[in-house]
């Protein structure tokens, strides 16, 4: 329910930018409120929840925050094609603990759209910025401040999409006016340029300004060596007209410079 002419809203769940698009939400005019006060929908983090929790939340629309994982099936070297929001698959072995949380955010994602109130699901590729403590170019970046290098999961190949904190909060508000539109579904968010880990992780040097040394190195888990994922967000820019505005460069110096300085 509306208070005094305001879209309200509630949160639940988990996510590692669950916080950012919040905060994001209530800066653009929307009002976080509790169960109690009947929120018009709930803001729902996908990640490390399970299904069983969704009937305490499926009373009420649902815009779901989740995750890129759920594409981790394209591991083929060459097979250079953006991800639609048709076809997300899980790689096994279960023994790899990320492959285990997308099967879980998978299962929530299907329980959360078959559920009778209306629901959108936005899958979230890598995101970075100043404000960003995770993701990859976050973790270069801590490790070259501790050891003065930085790792590149083996071979460094490795194809990945890097969408600005900036570009990736105005895309999920936009979303969500669409939702609270009528909208439903499900829609990528992230870049559509193609950025290897290892240019990744030259881009991090060349704005430290050091010849930092990269070391490739072999990772167990599986879903390090997931060779293409980016998507394909030609419906998410349809629908809520929207295009990323931070090119890759600019945005790794914006990161780089914060970092330096805390």
């Amino acid at each position: 329910m509306s208070t005094r002419g305001r879209t309200t809203f509630t949160v639940e769940g988990h996510h590692e930018h669950l916080h950012l698009v919040r905060d994001s939400f209530i800066s653009r005019g929307l009002a976080l409120v509790s169960w109690a006060d009947k929120p018009d929908f709930c803001l729902l983090g996908a990640q490390r929840l399970s299904p069983f929790h969704l009937p305490l939340v499926a009373s009420v629309p649902l815009f779901v925050l989740s995750s890129s994982d759920v594409y981790l099936g394209s591991t083929a070297q060459g097979h250079n094609v953006p991800l639609d929001e048709g076809v997300p698959a899980v790689i096994t072995p279960l023994s790899d603990r990320r492959v285990q949380g997308a099967l879980y955010t998978l299962l929530v994602e299907n329980e959360a759209l078959y559920q009778e109130a209306p629901c959108m699901v936005v899958r979230v590729f890598d995101v970075y910025g100043p404000c960003v403590k995770t993701g990859i170019i976050r973790e270069f970046i801590k490790e070259f401040k501790e050891t003065n290098k930085i790792s590149v999961p083996y071979p460094g190949y490795q194809v990945r999409s890097f969408l600005y904190v900036d570009d990736f909060l105005e895309c999920t508000f936009a979303l969500c006016a669409k939702f609270l539109a009528g909208s439903c579904g499900v829609f990528n968010v992230g870049s559509a340029e193609p950025v290897s880990l290892n240019k990744a992780a030259q881009s991090v040097c060349h704005f430290l300004q050091k010849e930092t040394p990269l070391d490739t190195v072999y990772h167990n888990a599986p879903s390090d060596f997931c060779w293409f994922l980016v998507p394909d967000i030609t419906r998410t820019a349809a629908v809520a007209e929207w295009a990323p505005h931070v090119s890759f460069r600019r945005g790794v110096w914006e990161t780089v410079s914060a970092a330096i300085s805390e």
